[in-house]
């Protein structure tokens, strides 16, 4: 992804890339079914497979219908209103996944592509396997350290093979202008995360106006960039957290909260637990699980 000559953006984007995985299953599919119409705030692919003909057919809002036969997946990004029908052909199983793919913090991965609703050729029926062993690990219950790894790594996987079947697209054209401009900002904000920053002295670094600066960013990511600053502290902090045992008023500060009360607050409404129940919570599923 030729983002711009800075060899920075590579590297940024390696340490940002984040694949929550959120469910997923082996399904087969008993007779008619339909989903209803739906709008899921989460990305999701089904590889139909075991089946003969067109088993199912999704519909969008606009219209649009994309059918799908054995062999193929189909890919539906969030917050797309949508309805799934399947059809029973034979021993028709349904291996699916719901996942977030994040990159920058809090950019969707997926945005910057156009990923087909409808996926076939030879990196389907891996898609199929990956969503398959994603679901048994999680059904097996078993939270080490290898099991995390090798769900991190399936996940990697996963989201190569959508972005490769997908071409960039138009709104990611238009943030690799402005992101240009933004790298001294960006770079700032992930290497020296406890810098005091203010709107005025992160404008300052772009070369731009605040106003100009602020909608600037918020074109690019989605979100005004304080609000990024402040989402990109407490993911370093809950990693934090979970690679130390340093008292949370020094995780605080190093992630640039000096006061840790008001870390504690923001902490617990973005996470709903206090930093110390996150560490004990996490700390806990990983070697206990």
């Amino acid at each position: 992804m030729p983002m711009n000559a800075d060899a920075r953006w590579p590297e940024l984007l390696r340490q940002t890339l984040r694949f929550d995985y959120l469910d997923g299953a082996a399904t087969p599919i008993p007779g008619m079914q339909t989903t209803g119409w739906r709008t899921l705030p989460f990305d999701t692919c089904a590889h139909i497979t075991n089946g003969a003909g067109d088993l199912a057919c999704l519909t969008c809002r606009d219209g649009s219908k994309t059918v799908a036969e054995s062999g193929q997946v189909l890919f539906m990004r969030r917050n797309v209103p949508h309805r799934c029908d399947t059809r029973s052909h034979d021993k028709a199983v349904s291996r699916w996944a719901y996942f977030r793919i994040m990159v920058l913090t809090n950019m969707d991965a997926l945005s910057l592509y156009d990923t087909p609703t409808l996926l076939a050729g030879p990196g389907a029926p891996r898609i199929g396997a990956v969503c398959e062993e994603l679901a048994r690990l999680t059904v097996s219950g078993t939270a080490t350290l290898p099991a995390c790894a090798r769900q991190q790594m399936l996940g990697l996987e996963l989201v190569a093979l959508l972005l490769e079947a997908g071409t960039l697209n138009e709104r990611a054209r238009q943030i690799l202008a402005p992101g240009s401009r933004l790298m001294p900002v960006l770079t700032e904000m992930h290497e020296d995360i406890a810098r005091p920053q203010s709107l005025e002295t992160l404008a300052k670094r772009a070369n731009l106006s605040p106003s100009r600066f602020h909608a600037v960013f918020r074109q690019a990511f989605g979100e005004a960039p304080m609000r990024y600053l402040q989402n990109l502290r407490l993911e370093r902090a809950r990693q934090m957290l979970l690679a130390s045992d340093q008292p949370v008023a020094e995780i605080a500060a190093s992630a640039g909260y000096p006061e840790a009360c008001h870390f504690s607050r923001l902490f617990k409404k973005a996470c709903g637990v206090s930093p110390q129940q996150y560490r004990q919570q996490s700390t806990t599923r990983l070697w206990n699980g």
